[in-house]
């Protein structure tokens, strides 16, 4: 049998024997024996192995014996599956159990949560006798295998499963709690969450007969207690502040009826909390009263913890951080996450990445809106989707076009095959233009084109929304990287250079102002992993970096003030730099690329204290503003109107216990050493950041018929102040020449203008009249081109 090669295994898995991770994308594996890589995890990857499975194809040097090792291994887990599946009672009829008692057999199980793991160890069986009063039935007991609800991917097994219920019939009971979402408005990504699955089971074990909370109950002592059990949490993340310091990380939002809404959290290397929200609307008006607030919550935490305070680039947020850096030891850094989305956005509208991302949106907006051409897609493509949801509309479109990328075989093999010819689809405009676009060589190009030019972008962002190790020791290096990468793309395209010389620019200007960062730099010297790596290859290129050692000694005089302190941390770094003592363990050296930065400092820096303490702190911090994941609505309801002291208190706990519950459920999941690879930039639960993607064009699309064929489409709604009747308005258009129907320009407006007015403005060669009853578009070409849809008598006498 083929010995496994020796490495860092992501599980016990015998696939990890003869396959490994690829560095750059940990979900697709590249086979030990034939080189061949595999996407979608280790699965698939046996596949690969086995053999006769059409979605992969067969590895071809694998042996026998290794075949014979996977197939065993395979056929274990699945017959565990089957043991673990939930247990159903058998309904007696009436008569049988009228006043009858019988016993039930229940698993104890490991509940709901993501710490729960398989174990090869029977589970323990439990029995006990249950008395069926009148009106009941069946009492049907059931649970599940430990740690079966904390693995994702089951959670709809677990629900799909006919589970016993009072009347015996999964279908009309999956039916009543599908009323209870339709009724009340519930989202129905609801039902992919762990808790969803765990109310279920519970409900399920109590049996019939359970009298469900009341609304005093919820709202009352089941809140209190909730909310007593978040508070213990925060209390044991205290503890975690004071080694590694913490970062307060400021996000906020203009909510409806021009609310200004803030939120505080407060971020460790063992996670982050949700701290409070503030109704900002007059306070962040001026940067003193920012100011304020940001030593308001320094107070409520802790000035001795807080090492940062993280906001966007806003001027008053800008200038309130430069007063609060000149009057306390507190750090005040640009989010990191706002340099890079506005980056992103700079180069999305980019001509050539603009027509790329609208031609992918329209092959998925196609797809995913009728029945029949979806079931068809199915056929063709070797699953998975076209669209996959991001942390933000970068993350997304990036995802998605990688996607499509991926499935273009399916898709060119679907517009060539007969069942889409012979269709009516086919025939149909929309049908004949996205066949078009399937068939298009440089549609292929140039997507591949743009997913190489945005990947850089992509793994920078990455860095930031990785849980499992804090941001600050690897945001210089990344951009760093970033910059790189595109250069060399620069050089081995040369056709493209004018798009590439473009980003580089946008890169630059963005890049440089974000650098500028002394924690940033400090973050980039005591990262082991990059300063050994870097001085092994060129000693010059961080000793002798000028603006990394400024940055370095300035984080330390700004962190410890005191004179003595900052020269001991000063002479301590010579032993940093030549891997002394500890540092130069064999032990230390292997880890430097295992183990997170803060903690190796935890582990081998104990002979030169102040420094570690340094290299904690800075090591520790996030450079990210707000967690990616904010349900601005439950914020908005809870300073959108007055409320008495006590139902604001309520709403007020409310949001507290719900928002930290997501974060601690989602740092636990992200950092389980059982979980499998989870990509930081995917949004796993929900649809939503996809909306963009799956809405069909066709809704607010208008076709203007004239001397120029325009399309308008994807108007935004427009949003500002009501006060003041400003708004603003994005519309993007398609203009088709005159004689030419192949070709068309896409544009972009901006565009703001006063309500029931004439006045507006929008650039040089577009302008938008707006009435409460439709948009006009008056578009520049040789002469100006009035295109009037509704109501003349609106607009003024000049333009008639």
């Amino acid at each position: 049998m083929s010995s496994p090669s020796p490495r860092v295994r992501p599980s016990a898995d015998p696939g990890w024997d003869y396959g490994q991770p690829l560095v750059n994308d940990r979900n697709s594996v590249k086979c030990d024996l034939c080189g061949v890589i595999t996407r979608a995890g280790i699965f698939r990857h046996k596949k690969h192995l086995l053999g006769g499975f059409k979605d992969v194809t067969l590895c071809t040097n694998v042996t026998k014996e290794i075949q014979d090792r996977i197939r065993k291994f395979m056929d274990e887990q699945s017959s565990k599956k089957k043991e673990k599946e939930i247990i159903t009672p058998t309904p007696q009829p009436l008569q049988q159990i009228e006043g009858s008692k019988k016993q039930i057999v229940v698993y104890n199980d490991g509940g709901c949560g993501s710490g729960g793991g398989s174990s090869s160890t029977p589970l323990p069986q439990v029995s006990r006798e249950v008395d069926d009063g009148i009106g009941c039935l069946v009492t049907p007991i059931f649970s599940v295998g430990a740690g079966e609800l904390g693995k994702k991917g089951e959670i709809r097994d677990f629900v799909e499963q006919d589970v016993g219920n009072v009347g015996g019939n999964r279908e009309s009971t999956c039916e009543v709690i599908a009323d209870f979402f339709y009724e009340n408005g519930i989202s129905f990504d609801v039902a992919r969450s762990k808790s969803f699955c765990k109310m279920i089971a519970t409900v399920g074990e109590f049996g019939a007969g359970l009298k469900p909370p009341s609304y005093d109950e919820l709202a009352g002592g089941m809140l209190e207690k909730k909310v007593k059990g978040v508070r213990e949490w925060i209390d044991g993340l205290k503890i975690h502040w004071k080694i590694y310091g913490c970062s307060i990380m400021c996000d906020w939002w203009n909510g409806e009826n021009g609310v200004t809404i803030i939120n505080f959290l407060v971020n460790c290397p063992r996670g982050t909390v949700f701290w409070k929200s503030i109704d900002a609307t007059e306070r962040v008006k001026t940067a003193g009263r920012v100011l304020d607030m940001f030593n308001e919550v320094i107070g409520e935490v802790g000035a001795e913890n807080v090492v940062q305070v993280v906001t966007d680039n806003a001027p008053n947020y800008k200038s309130a951080g430069k007063w609060l850096m000149e009057q306390t030891n507190v750090y005040w850094t640009p989010c990191a996450a706002h340099c890079v989305s506005s980056m992103c956005k700079e180069i999305s509208d980019l001509k050539k990445v603009a027509e790329v991302v609208m031609k992918c949106r329209r092959v998925a907006v196609f797809m995913y809106n009728d029945d029949t051409v979806l079931h068809m897609l199915r056929k063709f493509i070797s699953g998975g989707d076209l669209t996959r949801p991001g942390v933000n509309r970068f993350s997304t479109s990036f995802l998605s076009m990688e996607s499509i990328l991926t499935q273009k075989c399916g898709l060119m093999a679907m517009m060539n095959s007969d069942e889409w010819t012979k269709s009516k689809y086919a025939n149909e405009d929309d049908g004949k233009r996205i066949t078009r676009i399937v068939k298009e060589s440089s549609f292929w190009s140039d997507l591949q084109f743009c997913i190489r030019m945005l990947k850089p972008l992509v793994d920078v962002v990455r860095v930031m929304y990785l849980d499992e190790e804090p941001s600050m020791g690897n945001i210089y290096h990344a951009m760093d990287k970033m910059r790189k990468k595109i250069l060399c793309l620069l050089l081995g395209e040369p056709k493209h250079s004018a798009t590439l010389n473009r980003v580089l620019k946008i890169v630059d200007t963005h890049r440089m102002d974000q650098l500028r960062q002394p924690l940033y730099a400090a973050g980039y010297y005591l990262n082991p992993s990059i300063y050994f790596t870097i001085q092994s290859e060129n000693e010059k290129n961080l000793e002798g970096n000028a603006d990394i050692k400024r940055g370095l000694m300035d984080a330390i005089k700004m962190l410890y003030p005191d004179e003595v302190n900052q020269d001991k941390i000063i002479d301590q770094l010579v032993v940093y730099r030549s891997a002394e003592g500890m540092m130069g363990d064999p032990a230390a050296v292997r880890k430097r690329e295992t183990t997170s930065p803060s903690e190796w400092w935890v582990t081998w820096g104990s002979e030169v204290p102040e420094l570690q303490e340094f290299a904690r702190k800075v090591l520790g911090l996030t450079c990210s503003a707000s967690p990616y994941e904010t349900n601005w609505s439950a914020f908005n309801n809870l300073h959108l109107k007055k409320r008495n002291k006590l139902e604001h208190q309520k709403l007020n706990d409310l949001v507290f216990v719900t928002y930290n519950t997501k974060l601690r459920t989602r740092y636990l999941d992200r950092t389980s050493l059982v979980r499998k690879y989870t990509e930081p930039i995917v949004l796993e639960d929900t649809e939503e950041a996809c909306a963009e993607w799956l809405v069909p064009f066709s809704a607010n699309d208008e076709r203007l018929r004239g001397e120029d064929d325009i399309i308008l489409g994807d108007v935004e709604e427009a949003k500002g102040n009501e006060e003041s009747g400003w708004k603003t308005a994005t519309i993007s258009y398609k203009k088709r020449a005159i004689g030419n129907t192949s070709t068309t320009e896409v544009h972009v407006i901006n565009v703001e203008f006063l309500e029931n007015t004439g006045l507006c403005s929008g650039t040089a060669s577009a302008f938008l009249w707006y009435t409460p009853q439709k948009m006009f578009c008056l578009v520049a070409a040789v002469k100006l081109l009035i295109v009037l849809i509704h109501h003349p008598h609106h607009l003024p006498s000049s333009y008639k």
